[in-house]
């Protein structure tokens, strides 16, 4: 049995554009985006598993299973020589890993899993996809079409009800993945019902998709285990713009840890993501509306090229909020004292900032080198609602006021 080529199945997401990679899914009308990897399902001893494989180019073989009793991956590599497939568990600095033999047969692979105590267990899989499951929304479908491994590690796992939260007028409740601890919030009153039920789905896929990257992260085979830690703190609710900041710290195998934050911007009228210059316009012509990755993680036309979206940023934007913040927070935006401390003064690290809406305004997280990366995520960095009504964006919105 043939396995598919090597490709990459989720396509990273560039949180705020400032560099920082994100692990999460991208669920999108692009070819490239389907896992192609070859889906299987079966037993390992008498314990229920699903594995995914892909080869490269040669005979090398990458990939993952889990167990669903802890859905937790674990990572493969090995080799297919004829109709034999053996595989190693684990990354490559783990002394002892247990090793998987398999011979192809017309269905799937049958063969054994042996650890280096010499505990064999029999492993039977067959090349399956989950069927279609009544009552799933467009999301659910997507994931079931694109990456079926996914979709049978999370489809069946229930949210748990955490805390509730009064939030600005508006009740909240948290729910919780139980797998990877993440977390998400639920409106529950402050909305009309059939508007409230569609924002809780647009919450929920953002959900999903960060307990998509946590899984992605994890089974990195590159070194010995992963981090991958988040919190979400809601910033503004009213009754036309919902905001909320998501910040995760990640280890997944790179040249060093990193974090960075992922903001939530809802238009709750039009129930779409919100680019920011849909709210602020600082250049001349119509305000164009760029968002590259909408609330459930789909690609977008967004009906402007980036290097037209770039070019207003660098040579428009980032200079007038550079003017602006140092007019508002002069002390802050001031020459630093000792060559150590931060500098808040280059547009450059201005031009494509993280942005979440607060009550007093709208806040700014400037992007910096590795090296300087605790200067970002200023407190004060917030450009106030009475100078942003001054610089309309592309849409009418019922802004706070200040």
């Amino acid at each position: 049995m043939m396995l598919a080529r090597l490709r990459l199945g989720w396509v990273p997401v560039l949180l705020c554009l400032t560099g920082f990679v994100h692990a999460g899914a991208a669920l999108n009308d692009e070819q490239d985006d389907v896992d192609e990897s070859q889906l299987l399902t079966g037993t390992l001893g008498d314990r229920p598993v699903v594995m995914s494989l892909s080869q490269d180019e040669g005979d090398e073989v990458y990939g993952r299973y889990f167990a669903l009793a802890d859905r937790r991956d674990v990572a493969l590599e090995g080799t297919l020589k004829g109709t034999t497939l053996t595989l190693r568990e684990g990354p490559e600095s783990r002394t002892g890993r247990p090793l998987i033999t398999l011979k192809a047969t017309d269905e799937g692979w049958e063969g054994s899993w042996r650890d280096r105590q010499g505990t064999t267990r029999a492993l039977r899989l067959i090349t399956s996809a989950p069927p279609p499951a009544a009552g799933d929304d467009a999301w659910w479908q997507r994931l079931r079409e694109r990456h079926p491994y996914d979709y049978l590690r999370m489809h069946d796992v229930a949210l748990v009800a955490d805390e509730t939260q009064s939030f600005m007028g508006y009740s909240l409740q948290w729910l919780r993945d139980p797998i990877s601890g993440l977390r998400m919030f639920q409106v529950v009153s402050g909305y009309p019902a059939e508007r409230q039920a569609q924002i809780n789905s647009l919450l929920r896929a953002r959900l999903y998709n960060e307990v998509i990257s946590y899984h992605e992260c994890l089974v990195s085979d590159r070194f010995e285990g992963g981090e991958f830690e988040q919190q979400v703190e809601p910033k503004l609710l009213t009754a036309s713009l919902l905001s909320a900041d998501i910040f995760t710290s990640y280890d997944c195998g790179g040249a060093h840890p990193d974090f960075g934050s992922s903001p939530i911007n809802l238009d709750v009228t039009r129930l779409r993501t919100l680019g920011l210059e849909d709210l602020l316009w600082i250049g001349s012509g119509k305000p164009f509306h760029f968002v590259d990755v909408d609330s459930r993680g789909e690609r977008i036309d967004s009906g402007v090229s980036f290097d037209t979206f770039s070019d207003y940023r660098i040579r428009v934007f980032a200079p007038w909020l550079v003017a602006t913040l140092s007019a508002a927070w002069p002390q802050e935006m001031d020459a630093p004292q000792e060559e150590s401390e931060c500098d808040y003064r280059s547009a450059a690290i201005w031009q494509f900032p993280c942005w979440y809406l607060t009550p007093q305004g709208i806040w700014f997280g400037p992007a910096f080198p590795r090296v300087l990366r605790a200067c970002e995520g200023p407190s004060w960095s917030v450009v106030p609602w009475n100078i942003v009504r001054q610089h309309p964006g592309g849409l009418s919105l019922d802004l706070p006021t200040d």
